[in-house]
């Protein structure tokens, strides 16, 4: 998923930000802002639940 969501960013920028346009009135900074932010808060979960979790078992065994 993550890295679907940034080959769209990275590769077909201009045709998601128009296809998104249609519905929210965004700038092209705002547009680049909010996937940023969004690219990193889902690569935060990921490590968070999947990093951790196994930590915790390393320090429990």
């Amino acid at each position: 998923m993550l890295l679907i969501w940034a080959g769209i960013f990275i590769f077909a920028h201009d045709w998601a930000y128009r296809i998104l346009t249609r519905w929210f009135k965004l700038s092209p900074e705002t547009f680049d802002a909010m996937n940023l932010g969004g690219i990193s808060l889902y690569k935060l979960g990921i490590i968070l639940l999947n990093l951790v979790p196994l930590i915790a078992l390393h320090l429990s065994a």
